[in-house]
């Protein structure tokens, strides 16, 4: 293209014939045209391979973004689990019926047949609900409770000493 235009300056500084400057200006849009369609089939490549790059891409954003939600699942379970560790009662120096005399005096229906299988929080749920029926016994003797007091979390509760709340 710059010889072109090189010889469409000279033709001009001569003064030669228009004929063979139609000739080089038709060759220079010939050229400009084909520049054109090339550049443009450039543009659409690009986009075609942006196109092809998000779709790739987006799997990849999508397991980290979970990963990213996992992580942060985790921190806040693990600043819940040190929260329940670091716990420290309100009553620390009340101590259960010791786990010898529990299974060995406690009613069926309150350690039940599935002891072993327990976690240490059902079992000491159980202690402290055996605990209530000896309280029930001591204050009560040993009849039973009325049913229409309803389970003994409900009634044992006003056997407790007031100085623990």
């Amino acid at each position: 293209m710059e010889e072109i235009a090189a010889k469409i300056l000279f033709i001009k500084k001569e003064g030669r014939s228009k004929s063979e400057l139609k000739e080089l200006v038709t060759l220079m849009s010939i050229h400009l045209i084909n520049l054109c369609q090339a550049n443009r089939s450039i543009l659409l490549e690009e986009d075609r391979v942006k196109v092809e790059n998000e779709r790739a891409k987006a799997p990849v954003d999508f397991t980290t973004l979970q990963l990213h939600n996992l992580l942060y699942e985790k921190n806040h379970y693990l600043k819940a689990i040190k929260a329940c560790t670091d716990f420290k009662s309100k009553h620390p120096d009340i101590e259960l019926v010791p786990e010898a005399e529990f299974f060995s005096s406690a009613p069926k229906d309150i350690k039940e047949t599935s002891m072993s299988k327990d976690s240490a929080h059902v079992l000491m749920l159980k202690r402290l609900n055996f605990e209530l029926h000896q309280l029930w016994k001591r204050f009560r003797g040993d009849n039973k409770p009325p049913e229409q007091l309803g389970s003994s979390k409900e009634y044992n509760v006003d056997m407790i000493p007031k100085v623990l709340f």
